[in-house]
């Protein structure tokens, strides 16, 4: 009987319009991802963020996603899946990171297409972002 291994693909950099200077407050969306072809299971997600001097210990990074079975109509940010929150607990210019699970979001299964939202709560705007994805894949061994 063959086990199955993990196979990863290649990390890809996902355009987040306004992610580098996302005021406080307010939510940027990326690029939307299309899963027909490469039919991951899982993709990672790998936030980065740098935070101004105005940055609050009690502020937080959300991360949330949404997903599309046709790349047109999306989620709408009220009913966005929530995948995880980057907490600041030091005020001040800092860089964070957090690495989150799509897949988990929807209850395990991969949409056909999915995007990716963060909204700022950190109380001062970012001075950097990016958002780098890695899917995976399952392989018998």
């Amino acid at each position: 009987m063959a086990s199955l291994s993990t196979v990863y693909g290649t990390t890809q950099t996902i355009t987040v319009t306004g992610l580098g200077t996302l005021a406080n407050g307010s939510s940027a969306t990326s690029a939307a991802i299309d899963n027909t072809s490469d039919l991951f299971l899982d993709a990672l997600a790998e936030i980065v963020i740098d935070t101004a001097s105005g940055a609050t210990a009690a502020g937080y990074i959300e991360i949330y996603v949404k997903g599309s079975i046709d790349n047109t109509d999306y989620d709408d940010d009220n009913n966005d899946k929530w995948v995880g929150t980057i907490n600041l607990v030091t005020a001040g210019a800092l860089t964070r990171k957090r690495i989150v699970s799509v897949a988990a979001s929807f209850g395990g299964a991969m949409p056909a297409y999915w995007q990716v939202r963060i909204k700022n709560s950190s109380g001062a705007a970012f001075t950097n972002g990016t958002l780098q994805v890695r899917g995976v894949k399952a392989q018998a061994v």
